[in-house]
């Protein structure tokens, strides 16, 4: 008897491939924590699929999202030389004491010592007047002492220049080319010695959701792979692997909290999956140190029978690599010994 040989389908793509065009795809990205039995598709999603994944959204999460900068305040991961973050256009952060450089925009670097993230300014200069009136230019896009009235100053005024990040010589140099006179009313200021507040301001793009989703789906996938295969999660698939665009949104922020009755002083410093069903809709739910709780609808209806049968939720410690099964619904789960959130 001859054995009927089955190549695998990519969930993604829908290709038909040989078993070793397939290669190993976790639910979790591998740059948010590494876990004992932990949670990966096989013969699942090919390796072309994967590594656009990988090259594209997860990047883009693990460097230029907030729950990116959390794994180094968590410890989850270690700098290098090459580690910024806040210099992208999605992760801004400005200096918010109310003080000398409030307003400034500062980023995140390695420290001195390579141990962790510290706050470095961006090279700029902070224009104001006598009114209060303050606005910070990025070194290279300082405008011309002429073309301050373009920007609210009125003519002649006198003016307060505030360079941060940019050295007293490199700064007189550009300050004199450009039309400005430095004197008792346009003077430097000394940087901060003190730590300092700062604002931080995160854009959730389209990239990060996709790659939210692809989280969502994953866990799907890895719990109803039959379910997760169905035509009525294609377009979730497409979303996810090519950007087709859908009517609305699949993904959006929730307000519900992901266990039910955890204070957010109580939250564990983990990451939370789940899925359910509800009246021929999936949903999947995420969140990533539980700092946002994302919503996913990953099929809409269309089912001749409703899968009813989708339940369940996991939470993921990334400090002791564990996880942590909920019950069906996770927003309904226990709650479990896991490291709390310092602060």
């Amino acid at each position: 008897m001859t054995a009927l040989l089955v190549m695998p389908k990519c969930l993604y793509c829908h290709e038909v491939k040989e078993a070793d065009a397939f290669n190993r795809e976790r639910v979790i990205p591998e740059a948010f924590g590494g876990f004992e039995e932990n949670m990966v598709l096989k013969l699942v999603v090919c390796e072309t699929c994967n590594t656009y994944f990988a090259n594209h959204l997860e990047l883009r999460l693990a460097r230029d999202s907030i729950e990116g900068l959390d794994r180094y305040e968590h410890g989850i991961k270690s700098p290098t030389s090459e580690t910024t973050f806040g210099r992208a256009a999605l992760l801004r952060a400005r200096v918010n004491d109310g003080g000398f450089y409030h307003g400034a925009q500062v980023w995140w670097g390695p420290s001195d010592d390579g141990k962790g993230l510290v706050l470095r300014p961006v090279p700029q200069y902070g224009v104001s007047d006598d009114s209060g009136k303050q606005i910070w230019f990025e070194f290279d896009k300082l405008p011309a002492r002429s073309e301050l009235e373009a920007h609210g100053f009125a003519r002649g005024v006198p003016l307060t220049l505030k360079p941060f990040g940019v050295g007293p010589t490199e700064a007189e140099v550009q300050l004199r080319g450009t039309g400005y006179s430095p004197s008792p009313m346009e003077q430097f200021g000394s940087p901060p010695a003190e730590p300092i507040d700062v604002h931080i301001r995160g854009v959730i793009d389209r990239v990060l959701m996709r790659c939210i989703a692809k989280i969502a789906f994953n866990y799907l996938a890895y719990h109803y792979e039959g379910i997760a295969r169905m035509e009525q999660f294609d377009a979730t698939r497409q979303y996810i692997r090519y950007d087709v665009a859908q009517s609305t949104s699949p993904v959006s922020l929730s307000s519900d909290e992901f266990l039910a009755g955890l204070p957010a002083d109580r939250a564990p410093l983990a990451h939370g999956v789940g899925v359910s069903s509800n009246r021929g809709r999936v949903v999947g739910q995420v969140t990533l140190f539980f700092r946002f709780h994302y919503r996913i609808v990953l099929a809409d209806g269309g089912f001749l029978f409703a899968p009813t049968v989708v339940g369940k939720g996991h939470l993921f410690d990334p400090i002791n690599r564990q996880i942590v099964e909920l019950t069906p619904d996770p927003r309904r789960g226990r709650p479990i010994e896991v490291p709390p959130r310092e602060g």
